[in-house]
């Protein structure tokens, strides 16, 4: 199977096996895993992010993933609910 996405980032306590299996997989894309959400994190995805570039998130209120959205704020979100 292929992934299409060029950067991935894993955050949480399981972030390393996340990580692992995409490079028994053979992801060739940018993949950076935390235990938690750090200030060196979100800088480089601000600094990644490109007008045309697709963001997915997928998270939860329990990992507080708030604290790694509401600094790339703004940007043109489409919420999805």
């Amino acid at each position: 199977a292929q992934i299409g996405f060029q950067q991935i980032y894993f955050v949480g306590p399981s972030s390393e096996s996340f990580s692992e299996g995409l490079k028994r997989q053979n992801y060739r894309g940018q993949v950076l895993s935390q235990k938690a959400t750090s200030p060196e994190m979100i800088q480089h995805l601000i600094s990644s992010v490109q007008k045309e570039d697709l963001l997915v998130f997928k998270g939860s209120r329990g990992m507080r993933l708030e604290n790694l959205l509401k600094p790339l704020e703004p940007l043109d979100w489409i919420e999805k609910t």
